[in-house]
Parts: C-alpha cells; sequence; structure tokens
C-alpha cells in the first residue's frame, strides 16, 4: 500500500515559514485503521497530522493525530487542506470538512484560505502555584480557561519572546494547550494588536509554531478589550506568524484567515 501526502507551510506565503502541517488524503481503508494512522503521525511528526476523505464534490471528512494521540486542537489541517483541493486540483468552490459531529466550512480566494469558526467563551480563573511555578519571574497579569485551552496573559511582547516555561510543570496542569499572551500596548507593533505562544507537551508538541483554534479563543478573550470585530494576532515562536480575524456581526462565529505554501509532495509506502 502507498499513500501519497503533502506538507504544507500554513499562514506564510512562503516556504520553510508558517507552521508545518502534513495532510494525506485516503480511503476507507486507511480512516478506519486508527493504529496505521497514529503511526503516520509519528512517521511524519508535524504537530497535527490531517487524514482526509473524500465524502461528496466538497465535502469531506477529517481527522487528526498529534504525533502521540488523536485529537484536533491545533487546526491547520483545515487550512491545508483546504489549500491544496482550492489551488492543487483548481476547485474554486467552498469546501467543508466534517470531523465527529462538527462541520468546518472554508474557502480559498487569490491564495488566502479562510475557515470559519464558532466563537467561544472564557472565564477567568484564579493562578494556581502550578501555573506560577510553571512561569516563574514573569508577571502575570490574569489566567482565564476555554474548554481544555488555558489562557495565561503575561505583561509585554518582548517577555513573551524570551519566555521560558518549565514543560514538565505544564505536562502535569489539566489543560491540554497552554496559550501564553500579550497585548502590544509596550511595543507599538502595528501588524498585530496581541501575541501569543502556544505550548502543548500533553499532545506531544514541545511548541507549535502556529495555532488557528487558539487564536479562535484569544479573539474571544481580546476583542472585548480593543472593542474591534478584526484583529491580528502575532504567534512569535522561532517562526513569526501572522494570523487575521474576523468576527462576524452575529458575534457567533468568526473567519480566521491566511495564506499557504505547500513544501513538500511525496508518498509513505506502508
Amino acid at each position: 500500500m502507498s499513500v501519497d501526502f503533502c506538507i504544507v507551510d500554513t499562514f506564510s506565503s512562503s516556504p520553510l515559514a508558517g507552521g508545518a502541517s502534513a495532510v494525506l488524503f485516503v480511503d476507507d481503508d486507511v480512516f478506519v485503521n486508527g493504529e496505521l494512522m497514529q503511526n503516520i503521525a509519528m512517521e511524519l511528526n508535524t504537530p497535527e497530522t490531517t487524514f482526509i476523505k473524500k465524502n461528496g464534490a466538497s465535502d469531506f471528512n477529517i481527522v487528526c493525530y498529534t504525533p502521540i494521540r488523536k485529537e484536533m486542537l491545533f487546526g491547520n489541517g483545515l487550512f491545508a487542506a483546504s489549500h491544496i483541493l482550492s489551488v492543487e486540483q483548481n476547485n474554486s468552490d467552498p469546501i467543508n470538512f466534517l470531523f465527529e459531529d462538527r462541520i468546518f466550512e472554508t474557502k480559498t480566494d487569490d491564495g488566502v484560505t479562510s475557515v470559519r469558526l464558532s466563537s467561544t467563551n472564557f472565564s477567568k480563573i484564579p493562578m494556581s502555584d502550578s501555573i506560577s511555578s510553571a512561569f516563574s519571574g514573569e508577571i502575570i497579569v490574569s489566567v482565564a480557561e476555554s474548554g481544555c485551552y488555558l489562557i495565561v496573559e503575561i505583561r509585554s511582547p518582548g517577555k513573551l519572546a524570551k519566555l521560558d516555561p518549565n514543560i514538565d510543570i505544564l505536562s502535569h496542569i489539566d489543560h491540554e494547550v497552554v496559550i501564553v499572551t500579550s497585548d502590544n500596548h509596550y511595543e507599538k507593533d502595528t501588524r498585530s494588536d496581541y501575541y501569543a505562544r502556544v505550548f502543548a507537551p500533553k499532545l506531544g508538541v514541545f511548541e507549535d509554531n502556529i495555532t488557528p483554534l487558539a487564536h479562535a479563543r484569544l479573539a474571544s478573550y481580546w476583542s472585548e478589550r480593543f472593542e474591534s470585530n478584526k484583529l491580528t494576532g502575532c504567534q512569535n515562536s522561532k517562526k513569526e506568524c501572522y494570523i487575521d480575524i474576523e468576527i462576524l456581526p452575529d458575534e457567533k462565529h468568526m473567519y480566521i484567515s491566511g495564506k499557504n505554501t505547500i513544501v513538500t509532495k511525496g508518498t509513505l509506502f506502508l
């Protein structure tokens, strides 16, 4: 058996930037074989490996695996797969991806891929000893949670860029994904409204370069403060990435948008 795959740098218009995401278009035999898909994800070793099975002209089933387990908490595969289908296969129609009981609507125009996501709620929580210890020496402004995402706001982007959290402590807290964020008040960067870094050691990912589903949480977190329905976030990991967000008038949904670049095409011989 052989399976073709692509690696796409999401939220980047040039190769070797953005966030690497592996995408495979597979048949029923692979799509129902969880052990095989997990082994493929371990082999390709991107933060999230995405498997796509055609379900209609513009409808696809999707399942995602981190290097260690089945999960979709990053979201890059949605952008990568939509880009491949729209650009490489010359499909200009909107594309729907079904993940469990959730439908993600995507579209690509002029090389920019947009995914429609639901807005999320967050709640402020007390700072625990483990969070304080994980970010020892940093001034923490507030702590919040949104489902299995933990949001930690610190004082400045300069501190955020140099942040070196205790990953061992983070791997033992209750939340799956830890988002550390700050606004641009001190840096005066006109390109972005806020900054973020994302850590997910419990999912086998020390740090992700760009995490659209985390920014969906941050859109809710920051939009009230900036009083705007349009935001630009900067994920300032080693590969600095920018992500555009538009909260729709119903305030229940948003579009997250960015450019993507295919950097690798290959075949797995299984």
